[in-house]
């Protein structure tokens, strides 16, 4: 029946369905097999406490291909004369807040750039709304890449903006390409949702979610100290998040007194 409804309508039926249906049901089980998890920052941590559940939990930043995402390397041509790139990766879909970048961009400079790498069920309309403002010349869109691609396309980005917007079941959990992009050293910004103001790390740089002119102001900021960079951020890699999950493990079979390692949880 949920066939009937827009697509918005559906994802959303879906996801309250998930949450308080099937999560629910579920929470008696992982209360008796999982006695602890790594999360990507505090409020995962309440999320999972808002249920009545409390496992031991520990902060941790998932894994990044440091091999791949350096400061040196080539970089991406992207076939158009910007005096200042912006860029965005990740899915086409509307929490992502896309649209509110685009129509960002379109209140600056005209010679300031926009790449948008990724693809989604949001790239028509996202396509329509630079046809609109007349940001084709400087605009371009490109597919999914690999890590070494993509490094390249952040080593030629002045700026990467992930502008997430929170709906009412999620929150942006990590922004794993903000840490790939500063590896680049390439500046990041983005909205005040979940845990991107930890990662970015920088105040100025951080904006309220679906707030358009604040988006623009942040970027101006951004292409004004573009001889300042982020500071360095260092790469978790996957045997640094393998050895955390080895020490929460072992704290929680010292905590419950189980002779086995526990299962995990990731959030």
């Amino acid at each position: 029946w949920a066939g009937d409804f827009p697509g918005g309508v559906r994802s959303l039926l879906r996801r309250f369905l998930r949450t308080k249906m099937f999560d629910r049901l579920l929470m008696p089980i992982r209360r008796r097999i999982v006695h602890g998890g790594l999360v990507s920052y505090a409020e995962c941590s309440e999320v999972v406490r808002a249920y009545g559940w409390n496992p031991q939990m520990a902060i941790q930043w998932w894994a990044v291909n440091a091999r791949a995402f350096t400061r040196d390397g080539p970089k991406a041509n992207f076939g158009i004369d910007a005096k200042f790139t912006v860029g965005f990766v990740g899915r086409f879909v509307p929490e992502k807040g896309i649209l509110d970048l685009i129509q960002a961009v379109a209140q600056l400079d005209p010679r300031i750039g926009l790449v948008l790498i990724g693809d989604g069920p949001e790239r028509a309309a996202i396509e329509r709304e630079i046809a609109t403002l007349g940001l084709d010349d400087m605009c371009v869109i490109l597919p999914p890449q690999n890590a070494q691609a993509l490094a390249a396309s952040y080593r030629a980005m002045d700026l990467v903006v992930l502008p997430s917007k929170p709906t009412l079941s999620w929150k942006e959990q990590y922004g794993r390409v903000l840490v790939e992009a500063r590896l680049c050293g390439t500046t990041t910004a983005g909205s005040d949702a979940g845990a991107i103001p930890t990662v970015v790390g920088d105040p100025e740089m951080i904006f309220p979610s679906g707030d358009i002119c604040a988006i623009a102001n942040t970027i101006r900021r951004a292409e004004s100290r573009s001889n300042q960079r982020n500071g360095e951020v260092p790469p978790v890699t996957p045997s640094a998040f393998f050895s955390a999950w080895l020490n929460l493990a072992s704290s929680c079979a010292r905590r419950t007194g189980l002779a086995t390692q526990p299962h995990g949880m990731g959030s």
